[in-house]
């Protein structure tokens, strides 16, 4: 009896440390917090108070930075875990994206972030306030190497072969669908870069045939959305390249489209369509109604490609280099 009374006031006490504990990093951060809004009031001006919200937001995320943990295995209280980077100019919260703590149920974590810049930087691994075997660790960053994990294709007319291969669109099934140009056609493969179908041709009727298909995507409803610039019209095709619908046709007026180039669907389902030969970027729905456009008169010289990111339209403008 008095062995299990002793055994649930242990538990009990572990408790309360390690909530005392997840207290404490909180308390840090918040006193963190406070000491630089009371600078920024004495010291600062109008214009920087003003810039106060913004700072504040890169110094509270750290709690993201604290976990509750396990530690050993059969244990049933968790750690609270932080990890803190410091630069070689000292703490620095945007230096890292946020940091990840995995507990690999074996006694030991594995923790997970991204710098954003190269150099040294000093990690400190903190479980109930004590730097675990090794902390802190200096680390140092080089700059990313890429390399290509896969290429296929080569110069011809013959499947599986490209003649200035522009668009590129991958699926939710991993097939790569390429628009090649040259031979006025689309061909579709597998992520190992297998040939899997094709389908257009030179010409310019509607639903078989392309006249230097460009750009390339595909839409929420897995549709293969194209441009087909040379006959001034976009055109859509399911996953085998079978035909649905298409709008545009040369002219500049709204519904129009003279030589488009660039195009991208953006978060709503949007077709954003970058309208070379009338210098502007013009959006239409899902179905290929027209929506509203930008860059008309001399805003651009000759818009290249577009796409949206968050709330903003990047494009580009050939011509302006």
């Amino acid at each position: 009896m008095l062995n299990k009374v002793e055994l649930q006031q242990k538990e009990s006490l572990e408790c309360v440390r390690t909530q005392q504990c997840k207290v404490k990093c909180q308390v840090k951060l918040l006193e963190t917090a406070v000491e630089k809004t009371e600078t920024v009031f004495k010291h600062s001006t109008n214009a920087e108070i003003t810039q106060l919200d913004k700072s504040l937001n890169t110094v509270l995320p750290e709690s993201k930075k604290a976990a509750m943990m396990e530690n050993k295995p059969g244990r049933t209280m968790p750690d609270c875990v932080m990890v803190e980077i410091k630069t070689q100019q000292g703490l620095d919260h945007d230096y890292a994206t946020e940091v990840r703590v995995q507990h690999n149920k074996d006694g030991s974590y594995k923790i997970r972030y991204f710098l954003k810049d190269t150099g040294k930087c000093q990690i400190s691994v903190k479980a109930n306030e004590e730097h675990i075997g090794g902390s802190p660790f200096t680390v140092e960053t080089k700059p990313r190497q890429f390399r290509p994990l896969l290429s296929f294709g080569k110069g011809g007319s013959s499947v599986g072969m490209f003649r200035c291969p522009y668009g590129v669109a991958v699926n939710d099934r991993d097939e790569i669908a390429v628009t090649d140009p040259n031979n006025h056609r689309v061909q579709v493969f597998s992520s190992d870069g297998t040939y899997l179908r094709s389908f257009g041709k030179e010409g310019d009727e509607q639903g078989r045939e392309f006249h230097c298909p460009a750009d390339i995507a595909h839409d929420k409803k897995k549709n293969i959305i194209m441009v087909d610039t040379d006959n001034h019209r976009v055109q859509f095709f399911n996953y085998q390249g079978e035909y649905l619908n298409q709008f545009g046709g040369e002219g500049n007026l709204d519904h129009q489209l003279s030589g488009p180039f660039g195009l991208s669907v953006d978060g709503n389902g949007n077709i954003i369509v970058a309208d070379r030969g009338n210098k502007c970027i013009k959006t239409f729905s899902s179905y290929g109604q027209f929506l509203y456009k930008l860059g008309e008169g001399e805003a651009f010289t000759a818009p290249f490609h577009c796409i949206q990111y968050n709330k903003h339209l990047i494009m580009s403008d050939l011509d302006e280099h």
